[in-house]
């Protein structure tokens, strides 16, 4: 149902917009009678929280529309209204008609359709009104035609007056474009609160610009006072690649969609530290995930282990399956170094590195550093024969700490290294393609209790089947797999305990994840569980369809659940799966 505020200059059209208003089964109209400032009294006496639009006319609604946000829909006045008050008229000869612009302006077409002899005077205040009713009188002009001001000034000075009053379909159309227009704005409300909703959740915000780089749109964005200066400062110096600033407090992310760049997405940065990056960056979340698996997976010796690798010179091999936690082990032991070089297959030409021309500037020439030749397995052979060879002849051991990290099914790679003519630690990880319930029982204890501080829920742990399940299940990407399946759980657990289904569904990847390897790319950002695809130029329903979607497979196609989630009606959930064709 929609209500609406009808302010009428005059009796007689609040009484046709109430009779014509009765056939819209939709619309309930508060009618009140009030004309240019008595409108707006009408309107100050209201709570308008109450109405979705206000139905008026002439100079009123102009009025209205100048002191309120709600849209104000004009009955207007049609050329048939004017020729029919001029052809009541017609056997008089000295006729005028008063008006506001826009009644003067269709009154002069009308007069030119039909060839009429009729005086024309704009007006654009009731004052101005009166000036020209009593110039009219002495002029001895017989009548004078006008809108209710028009009308209520002749009447006070004892001068004819003709009303041009608006007819039914007029009323009708005024109510069908007011109807029209609030559910526009209904909808667009109700899609924008959706995609706020969404967004807060995945603390993330959406600011769109226009053609001339102005704010124009924001969703979700706190603190917008303080923030949205920033933002502009960034727009301005065109700083929008992955951007960190500080607010409140807070670090943010702002980044420039590729394909819209008129779309700039901004992220709250909940693990971000100012400290100089490390070569090999992991966020707080993922480091704290893996220390709580290396506590239950690993004994206090192994830990100890590898404490005593920085205590000597010695070199350095982290080997182990992909997803064992190389990288974690990496960054724990590297943690007392200085000076920590990184050399990997992506980032350096070892041929450029070594030759002769460029030797003198090699950083591998100086001392007292930590050498990390990262993914050493990915060098070709030739690279990593020509590696060997120069650590053998400059004896860069002697000089520098060095680590190596290793694909532990790469048994070339391993023997190059074996070449080395000095002793190593070893640090070999072991595989988790499956999990014992000793092992599980402590790795949940511990990731349950970090996942909880993080983000404030109160999961308990799993139930007994998806406990069942979870050690039963082979796990091809070991660690990491699990640790995230785990994240991915816990974060669409609606109970105290993750069953199986949360599990299996996130195991799946029924779900859209954010990417498990973006910490390498960024060294703050926060895992995120869910995200929506903007890159074919979504529109705000796109964005909201996107979402719903998301919901939806989330609660394994449950349209009560979904609707009661989003907060809207099972029927409103059903008409947009239904107009967009992904019902289950």
């Amino acid at each position: 149902m929609f209500h609406f505020l009808g302010i009428l200059p005059y009796a007689g059209l609040s009484n046709a917009t109430r009779r014509v208003g009765s056939n819209f089964k939709n619309v309930d109209i508060d009618n009140f009678v009030g004309d240019l400032e008595n409108g707006i009294t009408v309107l100050n006496s209201k709570d308008l929280t109450d109405y979705d639009a206000i139905i008026s006319r002439g100079g009123t609604s102009k009025m209205l529309t100048q002191v309120t946000q709600l849209p104000v829909i004009d009955i207007g006045v049609s050329k048939y209204d004017i020729l029919h008050a001029i052809q009541i008229t017609q056997k008089l000869s000295k006729i005028a008609i008063v008006g506001f612009s826009f009644l003067i302006n269709k009154a002069q077409n009308v007069i030119n359709d039909f060839q009429r002899n009729i005086d024309l005077f704009t007006i654009n205040s009731e004052f101005e009104a009166r000036q020209k009713i009593l110039d009219l009188q002495k002029q001895n002009y017989d009548i004078v035609i006008g809108d209710m001001v028009t009308v209520r000034v002749a009447n006070g000075l004892n001068f004819k007056s003709l009303l041009i009053s608006s007819d039914d379909e007029n009323i009708e159309n005024a109510l069908t474009n007011a109807l029209n227009i609030v559910q526009y704005r209904r909808k667009n409300h109700n899609l924008e609160c959706l995609l706020n909703n969404f967004l807060k959740t995945n603390n993330k915000s959406i600011v769109i610009l226009d053609s001339n780089k102005n704010i124009q749109k924001q969703f979700n964005l706190p603190h917008k006072q303080k923030i949205l200066p920033h933002i502009k400062k960034r727009v301005e110096l065109n700083k929008l690649h992955n951007e960190i600033f500080k607010s409140q407090g807070k670090y943010y992310l702002i980044r420039q969609d590729k394909q819209k760049p008129n779309f700039l997405y901004i992220n709250n940065l909940a693990y971000y530290n100012q400290e100089q990056p490390a070569p090999f960056p992991m966020n707080k979340l993922e480091k704290a995930m893996f220390t709580a698996a290396f506590k239950a997976i690993y004994s206090k010796e192994e830990h100890q282990t590898l404490e005593t690798m920085n205590d000597d010179d010695l070199p350095v091999i982290i080997s182990g399956s992909d997803g064992t936690g190389k990288r974690f082990i990496l960054n724990k032991v590297l943690q007392k170094q200085k000076n920590v070089i990184k050399i990997s297959p992506m980032n350096t030409n070892i041929n450029h590195l070594l030759d002769s021309d460029h030797i003198n500037n090699s950083p591998l020439l100086s001392s007292k550093n930590t050498i990390v030749f990262d993914k050493f397995e990915d060098f070709d052979l030739q690279a990593q024969s020509l590696i060997i060879e120069f650590i053998n002849q400059t004896l860069l051991f002697k000089r520098n700490k060095l680590f190596f990290t290793l694909e532990k099914s790469k048994e070339k790679a391993l023997l190059n290294l074996k070449k080395v003519n000095q002793i190593f630690h070893s640090v070999q990880l072991r595989s988790v393609k499956k999990i014992d319930s000793l092992t599980a029982n402590s790795l949940i204890t511990l990731l349950i209790n970090e996942f909880n501080q993080n983000f404030g829920k109160n999961v308990m742990g799993l139930t007994d089947i998806a406990f069942d399940w979870l050690i039963d299940t082979y796990w091809s990407n070991n660690l990491r797999q699990i640790l995230f399946t785990l994240l991915n759980a816990y974060h669409i657990a609606e109970k105290p305990y993750i069953n199986i289904k949360e599990l299996k569904l996130v195991y799946k990847k029924e779900l859209i994840f954010e990417n498990t390897q973006s910490s390498e790319k960024l060294q703050s950002q926060e895992k995120i569980p869910f995200i929506i695809d903007f890159s074919k130029k979504p529109s705000l329903e796109d964005l909201t369809n996107q979402l719903i979607k998301i919901v939806l497979v989330r609660n394994d196609y449950n349209k009560s659940q979904t609707a009661a989630q989003l907060k809207i009606s099972r029927t409103t959930l059903w008409r947009i799966l239904n107009k967009n064709n992904f019902n289950a």
